[in-house]
């Protein structure tokens, strides 16, 4: 009779066995991935005391269920802040995103009121939320990634100071492609403003296509990990149905 391995025995009880990991998916493995490796052994070794407490004793033994919820955690992303998060976009209603920018505008130097005219584009991904808000002739960017931390902001345009070139009618001008936080907490975004003529942008990391949302001129996209600011390759959609594929180097300054 042939013996099975612990590696053979965990390898049938894989939920993702035979199966193609979405782009979404990827992302997430990749930026929990990083959170694991970034983790101190000792901090490390005391989450998974307490998940094998939880799992109990079971006839694989104690070995193998601590590498299965490993495995688990890999592929469907262990951060509670990006757990809902999607590589698409929805968009977010102008109330949804008024609400949101004053949260937001309690926080500036100067807080102010928040209109609808000022809402340039907001957009949810899972639980995520994000906005460009005008404040005066300048635009800022509000970001509610991890529901358990206050919004955050950053001005992104100041016409008084920006030296950012205009985008022409059929590309696009990076205004950031940045990292933010780190560990579990840690995310990735490309920010900037478009062409008349571009109807949509899709970011392509290395593991995965993220879509960015487009509105008014500007476009964002965000996804979890900061060890994805590798984001190499920009699709730039026209109108007429013609893309425009460059690496990110061709849109900045």
């Amino acid at each position: 009779m042939e013996r099975m391995t612990d590696l053979d025995t965990l390898t049938t009880l894989d939920p993702a066995k035979n199966r193609t990991l979405s782009d979404a998916e990827m992302i997430r493995a990749e930026a929990d991935l990083e959170r694991i490796i970034a983790t101190p052994p000792a901090a490390e070794s005391k989450k998974r005391r307490r998940r094998r407490a939880g799992v109990g004793a079971g006839a694989l033994g104690g070995s193998i269920a601590a590498v299965a919820v490993l495995a688990v955690s890999v592929v469907t992303g262990g951060s509670a802040a990006y757990a809902d998060w999607t590589a698409t976009p929805s968009p977010a209603t102008t109330k949804q995103s008024v609400a949101f920018a004053n949260d937001c505008a309690e926080s500036w130097a100067s807080p102010t009121t928040v209109g609808n005219d000022d809402i340039i584009l907001g957009e949810w991904r899972g639980d995520a939320q994000i906005a460009l808000v005008k404040n005066g002739q300048s635009v800022l960017m509000c970001s509610g990634v991890d529901p358990n931390v206050p919004v955050g902001w950053e001005r992104l345009y100041d016409p008084a100071v920006s030296t950012e070139a205009t985008p022409t009618s059929n590309g696009l001008r990076i205004y950031g492609i940045e990292t933010s936080g780190d560990g579990a907490d840690g995310y990735s975004y490309d920010v900037g403003r478009v062409g008349s003529d571009v109807t949509g942008v899709d970011v392509r990391t290395s593991k995965g296509v993220v879509q960015a949302s487009v509105q008014d001129g500007w476009f964002v996209a965000w996804w979890p990990g900061t060890n994805q600011a590798d984001a190499k390759v920009l699709d730039v959609h026209l109108r007429g149905g013609k893309t425009v594929s460059a690496p990110w180097t061709t849109w900045s300054e």
